[in-house]
C-alpha cells in the first residue's frame, strides 16, 4: 500500500511529535535517508555504565536499569540497520551478557528490578530470574551471524539445546 504524500506527511508528523528517539532515527533511516550513526547514537543512550541497556529502551518500562532483554533489543536494532561488528559485540556487550550468565549457561530474560519504576501493567514486578531461552537464543544466532567464537558459547549452546530437549 501506498500513502498519499498527505497521509505520510501526518505519518511523518506524529512520529517526530511522538515517538522516542530511536524511533525518530529508525525512521529516519528506513524512509528519509537517514544514516546508521544516527541509529548507533539513540541506541546507545539506553546504555549503561555495566554495559547493559535500559532506561526505557523497552518502552513499557522506563526503568535505568540494564535487563538482558533491552540489551538483547539494542543489539537487534543495531542489527537490522547493518551496525554491527564482531568488535563492537566483544567490546561493548559481551562483557555483560557474561556478568549475567547463569549456573546453567543462559541469560535471563530479566533480572529482578532493585529500583521502583513504572511499567505498563507492572508485568515486569514478579520476575523470575532464570536462564532464557527467549534471550540466549537470540544472542547466539547475532554471534554466529557475525562469525564470533567465544568460550561463553560453548556453555549457551548446550543450555540452549537442552532447553529445546526439555520444551518438547
Amino acid at each position: 500500500m501506498k500513502l498519499s504524500k498527505n497521509n505520510y506527511l501526518k505519518a511523518r508528523d506524529f512520529i517526530l511529535t511522538n515517538a522516542r528517539m530511536i524511533e525518530r532515527r529508525l525512521f529516519e533511516f528506513y524512509f528519509e535517508n537517514g544514516n546508521k550513526e544516527g541509529i548507533f547514537h539513540a541506541v546507545y543512550a539506553y546504555r549503561n555504565c555495566d554495559g547493559g541497556f535500559g532506561h526505557g529502551m523497552e518502552p513499557d518500562t522506563a526503568s535505568p536499569e540494564s535487563q538482558p532483554l533491552f540489551s538483547v533489543m539494542a543489539l537487534e536494532t543495531l542489527d537490522e540497520v547493518g551496525f554491527l561488528s564482531a568488535e563492537l559485540i566483544c567490546k561493548d556487550f559481551m562483557p555483560y551478557f557474561e556478568s549475567i550468565t547463569t549456573e546453567k549457561g543462559g541469560i535471563p530474560w530479566m533480572l529482578r528490578p532493585k529500583t521502583e519504576y513504572s511499567c505498563g501493567n507492572h508485568h515486569f514486578n514478579t520476575v523470575e530470574e532464570w536462564a532464557a531461552l527467549s534471550t540466549t537464543a537470540p544472542l547466539l544466532g547475532i554471534l554466529e551471524k557475525c562469525k564470533i567464537d567465544t568460550p561463553w558459547m560453548k556453555k549457551a549452546e548446550q543450555f540452549v539445546w537442552d532447553e529445546i530437549h526439555r520444551i518438547k
